[in-house]
């Protein structure tokens, strides 16, 4: 029980840094001949851009979608959280619901207290407040760095 409130304490980091996530919103310029790319799958999930991956996270999180939400985080941290679960003999599924149903809780109240819960408003303010330091890319994707 320890490990999986350690490990939700630092998901829930997460959730602090969100009212401070921005700055990494810079627009980037489009290439004049993009190559072309097949659409992502109807059940893909986009992790080409720091925006993509906190839109997807957030967006996850208030659908309580916590299975979207978890393939936000890098594989690493994934692996971690897998290893407390199966200490406290948890399944996944529970362990995911401890850690990451408090930082939706957090935000279904910063929603309804400060943005009258216009998930689009809190995305774009809280994510001009990103550094580069709140996500991490492994092989091309994009995570949110807990």
């Amino acid at each position: 029980m320890f490990r999986i409130l350690i490990f939700s304490l630092l998901i829930a980091g997460c959730i602090g840094s969100i009212a401070c996530f921005t700055g990494c919103s810079k627009k980037e310029k489009k290439a004049e001949a993009p190559a072309k790319v097949a659409p992502p799958k109807k059940d893909d999930l986009d992790l080409s851009s720091k925006e993509a991956t906190y839109r997807n996270f957030m967006t996850a999180l208030n659908n309580n979608d916590l299975d979207k939400a978890w393939k936000c985080i890098p594989p690493q941290t994934q692996k971690k959280g897998i290893a407390i679960a199966k200490e406290e003999k948890k399944s996944l599924d529970e362990f995911k619901r401890e850690s990451l149903g408090s930082l939706r809780e957090n935000l279904q109240e910063i929603l309804k207290s400060q943005y009258n819960n216009d998930l689009e408003k809190f995305i774009k303010d809280s994510f001009t407040k990103c550094s580069d330091s709140d996500f991490v890319n492994v092989d091309g994707k994009w995570y949110i760095e807990l």
